[in-house]
């Protein structure tokens, strides 16, 4: 099951397999087959891509094809590993606009960060956690930092007890 965290209807891909190398309606590449030729022929036929990355891949790399994937399904191998998020963080950075896919052993407790490091979607590995997921998501609804994902304002902090800040540019607590 995909959850949707910012509203997107997820695309479904397909994923590629070398050994068959048959191509979908919207397939799915490991990062190592990039430079495929299937990869290629994908691209020059408009058919719709996506990467499947792995947090230790340099997000550098995939420059050159941003405009072009479709969707970046990052892997997390564990959920105590944080470099998923880092990866996110840096494709939005980067200017990427299409869909980022959390996928792996994520836990409930992860839901904000997943969604305000910039991810569209997430596909859980125990089903069973999807109620827990969307529940930690409606927790909390204002923000004192931007994030790099997501469009959200930040709300603007207090100078003081009790009075509120007299203008927008006024962000820093005394």
């Amino acid at each position: 099951m995909i959850i949707s965290l910012s509203g997107i209807e997820p695309q479904l891909f397909s994923l590629y397999d070398a050994e068959q190398n048959e191509l979908g309606d919207a397939t799915l590449f490991p990062a190592e087959e990039v430079s495929s030729e299937a990869f290629q022929t994908s691209l020059e036929n408009g058919t719709p891509v996506g990467v499947r990355v792995k947090g230790d891949e340099n997000p550098d790399l995939f420059d050159a094809l941003l405009e072009s994937i479709k969707l970046i399904e990052i892997a997390f191998p564990a959920f105590g590993d944080g470099r998923g998020f880092s990866l996110a963080a840096i494709f939005r950075r980067k200017g990427y606009k299409g869909e980022l896919r959390a996928t792996g052993p994520l836990i409930p407790d992860q839901a904000w960060h997943i969604a305000r490091t910039g991810f569209d979607t997430v596909v859980l590995d125990k089903p069973e956690r999807e109620e827990a997921f969307i529940n930690c998501l409606k927790r909390y609804k204002l923000f004192y930092q931007t994030s790099p994902g997501n469009t959200d304002t930040a709300v603007p902090f207090k100078r003081h007890v009790g009075k509120e800040a007299t203008k927008e540019g006024d962000r820093i607590a005394s």
